[in-house]
């Protein structure tokens, strides 16, 4: 339907109209397909902190399992009110705890298959890994300090 110029330049129009990330996702793997050009997937700070990593089905091992510090995975949605609660206290505790904890998020409706993988049944729910392994599961929102404490013995 679009030739790579195609894409390209309804991208261009998205991002100057301030389309939403999932079409810069498509975008791009729409772009590898055609191209060949290898990007990676997920993208830091869409919508959110820089520190806080958008992730994919595609993305999901790479980033959890090759991330040297314990990585907090919040599973989230568009629609969910509880989860646009906490995505200020993650943004904060993402620039505080940069280099110690990298907090991740994966929207369920998009990625449901990763959601099923560790049998996330409510948002937000929230799952820290350490060396690549679920080690800890929050759900619902919860306030800095308690999440704070809860993840403490893992930083």
């Amino acid at each position: 339907m679009y030739g790579s110029n195609g894409l390209r330049a309804l991208a261009r129009r998205a991002a100057l109209a301030g389309i939403q990330h999932r079409f810069a996702v498509l975008y791009r793997v729409s772009i590898n397909s055609l191209t060949g050009e290898h990007h990676r997937t997920y993208s830091k700070g869409t919508n959110m902190a820089d520190a806080i990593v958008t992730l994919t089905s595609d993305t999901f091992d790479e980033v959890v399992r090759g991330s040297e510090t314990p990585v907090l995975v919040d599973f989230w949605a568009e629609w969910c009110g509880p989860c646009k609660a906490i995505a200020p206290v993650l943004n904060e505790m993402a620039t505080e705890q940069s280099g110690k904890l990298q907090i991740a998020k994966l929207n369920v409706d998009d990625y449901g298959d990763i959601a099923m993988r560790f049998n996330v049944m409510s948002i937000p729910t929230l799952i820290l890994f350490k060396a690549g392994e679920p080690a800890k599961r929050l759900v619902g929102a919860k306030g800095k300090g308690q999440l704070m404490q809860e993840i403490a013995e893992f930083l």
